[in-house]
């Protein structure tokens, strides 16, 4: 089986780990990201602080897309 490790948690992480997934059913996959929060959308930062918005506007995908697509998040 391989291993895959993903550094950063932006958009091209959640999406790369999302793309390895489709090409690679049975391998492990890790997104590593000095973040305290799943990967979320950068661009919308400001706006997501100044209206307080909740996670399921601000992350890219909730913590259950990653449980079921297998890949583990290091926070």
């Amino acid at each position: 089986m391989k291993k895959y490790l993903i550094a950063g948690g932006g958009v091209a992480a959640a999406e790369a780990a999302n793309a390895l997934r489709g090409l690679d059913p049975e391998s492990e996959i890790t997104i590593f990201s000095r973040e305290n929060v799943l990967p979320y959308r950068r661009p919308a930062l400001p706006r997501a602080l100044a209206a307080d918005l909740p996670d399921t506007q601000f992350l890219l995908k909730p913590a259950s897309f990653y449980e079921e697509k297998k890949i583990a998040v290091a926070l």
